[in-house]
């Protein structure tokens, strides 16, 4: 049964998606050939007649191509559907004018003024699907090939960020600095560095004159030191006891 099951399955899966080609290839064919007697009657030289039949068979696969490829990436398909349905439109009149054979007897008219402006035409609306393509797409073309060029750089060529502590400092901080270290390792033992009012009233009792305006960097130096090196531990001598 299971066996059954997946075997109608597979078959279903391939008849959706071979019947459409097929019928796809029978309505191109049959357009084309429709597309090329319009164009030769009209006046255009067999081998431009042969051309403009291409145009709009092309036309419609590059405009289903591109609303394919919005459809992924999330973007608009206003002007594929555009070009898919002037395509179709211009493939349409073309096997419309060829029906009952009628081209013979009868006098192109403004089909001729059509076909020679209408490769043209073809050319500028294809080449807006080129304009008009989504930039997320262009993108992730774009990407496979510089991960694979990044990732091919040896780690000790990446870029380099200095890190706050490597950045110019005050003089002052940096003459204070070594200081405020000792200080923030005796007033804060329990390994989380002081904040800055702390560390600024411990400085300042211990002797150092600071500024206000240099408490937060001096602060933040303190920590980006301590994030780095660690804090050393210092043993807080345990005071004598007396005898009563």
């Amino acid at each position: 049964m299971i066996a059954g099951s997946q075997t109608a399955g597979q078959f279903e899966r391939a008849a959706v998606t071979v019947l459409p080609l097929l019928l796809g290839a029978g309505v191109f064919a049959v357009a084309f050939v429709h597309v090329h007697d319009v164009a030769k009657w009209a006046g255009q030289p067999d081998w431009a007649a042969w051309l403009i039949a291409c145009t709009g068979e092309l036309m419609a696969i590059a405009a289903g191509a591109a609303i394919l490829e919005s459809r992924r990436v999330g973007a608009g398909r206003g002007w594929p559907v555009f070009v898919l349905v002037c395509a179709v439109v211009f493939s349409g009149a073309c096997n419309f004018a060829a029906a009952g054979g009628g081209l013979a007897g009868e006098k192109p008219g403004v089909w001729v003024s059509v076909m020679a402006v209408w490769p043209v035409v073809a050319f500028g609306l294809v080449a807006g699907l080129k304009a008009t393509r989504p930039v997320t797409a262009t993108r992730n073309a774009e990407q496979p090939g510089e991960t694979a060029e990044r990732s091919a750089q040896p780690p000790d060529r990446a870029e380099h960020r200095p890190a706050p502590d490597e950045r110019e400092r005050d003089p002052a901080i940096s003459s204070l600095l070594p200081d405020a270290m000792r200080i923030a390792r005796r007033i804060a033992p329990n390994g989380t560095p002081p904040s800055g009012r702390a560390l600024a009233q411990a400085l300042r009792a211990d002797g150092h004159p600071l500024a206000a305006s240099r408490v937060r960097p001096l602060a933040d130096a303190v920590a980006a030191e301590w994030a780095s090196a660690g804090p050393t531990l210092i043993p807080v001598p345990s005071r004598p006891e007396v005898s009563p």
